[in-house]
């Protein structure tokens, strides 16, 4: 018996023993999620503003930290977002490192960039003036009338308001060569409308060019309280895309009030509050339906509420406070770290029967560089509830008017100074800008002027620096930080 219970425990030891030496079942690799990439819009125009925004995925995960190419060369995307001042087809496609030294390529991707629209409907007729803003009595604004690239000197006939009208001529020099072209001038203020028809068919109706004459005459250039400096103070632009409408909104308003209201952040940026949730009932919304629409898009803004500091930077709501208010410190202090590369000063005159404002911008450049300058009309105290909040009832540093080019044009990155050429180090350049603050609900007392400086890089744009009047009508010299 002893024997048959020994050969049992044999016969089960070999039994574990087969068991344990058998060879375990290897763990299969991870297979990679499918990258895939999308664009809004797909089209776009070529003049460095319109922005194709794109949207890649790994597998259901949104993903920022991928490699782009275009036409298939690597390329440099600021917040996955492309502008071109080069009409053409551009395909993109991106890759992902799903894992350390393995990568994953997505789908390609299409963008159309059309060439922008010439002045005129159609495309031989153009017509541009040197000043858009002019004094009345003294100051006059020169047209070029131009038709396939050669400068039209009669044949012409020019209409204001709507109305034909003969215009006087001056001798001006265009590309070394003397041509008579018209002028206006007037001794009544007020807004002045013009377009031009040329050999019966071809007009520029559609896109015409405005004067607005004012009684101020454009201000003197600010004193620089430091001509040698070129050390300025930095401030951070911060431009907050919000909506009463919004429900979420708060989850950043607050925060970003608790970081206005901090000694040791409320001089470090300038605070734009952009209204385009839902525009047309929100009573802090800007007050021209263009930049309603256009301002969101053209900064690539797909949700709200959404922050950017100085373009580049983004921060989206989360639902801890806290760690929004951390985000946003921490985007300003990045941007501050920078030193800035520009200085801003600013004169300005308030024509109040008018509603007129006239700002002489002046920017000082640090580094040599191509420099746009820009100015927006903000607005405090604007009344409203919020939504998604019980206390929030007024609404400050509200986005009213985006102050147009000298040749009428809206830039919502800025217009080029030193005639689009690159700046030399401690050069100053100036750009005038005048609003029309014509909604009546505007309170001209609650009114102040955001400027600031931008640079391109790549095939986008930074701001390097930025600055806030006191009113309307208080000048602003350059600051310097010591």
């Amino acid at each position: 018996m002893k024997k048959f219970f020994s050969l049992i425990a044999m016969i089960a030891a070999v039994a574990v023993m087969g068991f344990s030496c058998k060879e375990p079942t290897p763990t299969p690799d991870p297979t990679p999620e499918k990258l895939t990439a999308s664009v809004s819009p797909s089209e776009i125009t070529a003049d460095g503003q319109s922005k194709a925004v794109f949207t890649v995925k790994y597998g259901d995960k949104a993903v920022s930290n991928v490699k782009a190419y275009v036409n298939g060369a690597e390329t440099a995307l600021s917040a996955l977002t492309f502008t071109t001042k080069t009409a053409g087809t551009y395909k993109f496609y991106f890759t992902y490192e799903w894992k350390t030294g393995e990568t994953v390529k997505s789908n390609e991707v299409t963008v159309t960039a059309k060439a922008a629209e010439q002045s005129g409907d159609a495309s031989g007729l153009t017509m541009t003036v040197d000043n858009t803003i002019i004094q009345v009595g003294t100051g006059r604004a020169t047209f070029t009338i131009k038709f396939n690239g050669k400068v039209v000197e009669s044949g012409y006939t020019m209409y204001v308001n709507d109305a034909k009208t003969t215009l006087p001529t001056t001798t001006v020099t265009i590309d070394g060569k003397s041509y008579k072209q018209p002028y206006f001038e007037s001794k009544t203020t007020g807004t002045y409308s013009f377009y031009v028809t040329y050999n019966i068919t071809e007009n520029t109706k559609k896109n015409p060019i405005s004067v607005q004459v004012n009684n101020d005459a454009i201000p003197d250039r600010a004193e620089d309280p430091n001509p040698s400096s070129t050390s300025f103070k930095r401030r951070a632009m911060v431009m907050q895309f919000t909506g009463t409408e919004c429900p979420n909104c708060p989850y950043l308003i607050e925060p970003l009030e608790n970081m206005a209201a901090d000694a040791n952040y409320k001089d470090k940026f300038v605070w734009t509050a952009i209204h385009t949730y839902n525009p047309t009932s929100d009573p802090a919304a800007p007050c021209n339906s263009a930049d309603q629409q256009k301002l969101g898009s053209t900064f690539g803004i797909s949700g709200y509420p959404t922050v950017l500091v100085d373009i580049g930077a983004k921060v989206m709501a989360y639902s801890s406070p806290a760690l929004n208010l951390s985000n946003l410190q921490k985007a300003v202090d990045n941007s501050v770290a920078n030193p800035a590369s520009a200085g801003i000063s600013a004169t300005m005159t308030l024509d109040e029967n008018n509603r007129v404002v006239t700002a002489r911008v002046s920017v000082k450049a640090k580094d040599a560089k191509v420099y746009n300058v820009g100015m927006w009309v903000i607005e405090d105290k604007i009344q409203g509830g919020q939504a998604g909040s019980s206390t929030i009832k007024s609404h400050d540093n509200a986005v009213r008017y985006v102050a147009r080019g000298t040749d009428g044009s809206a830039n919502y990155f800025g217009y080029p100074l030193n005639e689009g050429k690159a700046m030399s180090a401690g050069q100053v350049c100036d750009y005038v800008f005048a609003v029309n603050i014509s909604n009546q609900s505007v309170r001209l007392a609650n009114c102040q002027l955001v400027f600031f400086v931008t640079t391109s890089v790549g095939n986008s744009y930074t701001v390097v620096n930025s600055a806030v009047t006191k009113d309307l009508k208080t000048a602003m010299p350059f600051e310097y930080n010591n």
